[in-house]
């Protein structure tokens, strides 16, 4: 007899992209709802409801975007992510942009989307903030998203 192996029903892709069973889910509501459920505890995912608690292997980070919306107003300026869920974030000190690097010393750009769970920012849109970014009084690099001052530079070179 075999022993069961305990595999976890559901997967997120390095790109964003949702599993469960080995099947891509592709509808996006599916998805959502699944991600409101999401919690990281002990350094595993999760998706948890009151009545049952389901282990999620992650790749990388749970959530992706590659696309921002820009908006001004009356010199105010928002950063809003939009997620792979579909769920739009605006940069501010709840949900923060932050950067580490990887082992080469490329940037890891991230978004905070709730508590302790990241949003991977596409290369290509960090490179897109990169091009919006702009040096502060300090010299430093970075954007303004609700009225804050968010650094581009990754956290090593402070």
């Amino acid at each position: 007899m075999y022993e069961k192996k305990n595999i976890p029903d559901f997967k997120i892709l390095k790109n964003g992209t949702w599993e469960h069973k080995g099947s891509k889910i592709s509808r996006k509501s599916l998805i959502k709802l699944f991600s409101d459920f999401l919690i990281l505890e002990n350094n595993n995912y999760y998706i948890a409801t009151p009545y049952e608690k389901e282990l999620v292997v992650v790749e990388d980070m749970p959530f992706y975007t590659g696309y921002i919306e820009v908006i001004s107003l009356d010199k105010k300026q928002l950063i809003i992510f939009k997620l792979n869920t579909g769920q739009r974030i605006v940069c501010n000190s709840i949900n923060p942009f932050c950067i580490d690097t990887d082992k080469k010393g490329f940037p890891l750009p991230y978004l905070t989307v709730r508590k302790n769970i990241k949003a991977r920012i596409s290369r290509s849109l960090y490179y897109e903030l990169v091009e919006l970014s702009y040096s502060s009084d300090s010299k430093e690099l970075g954007f303004w998203s609700n009225s804050e001052f968010f650094k581009i530079e990754n956290k090593k070179n402070e």
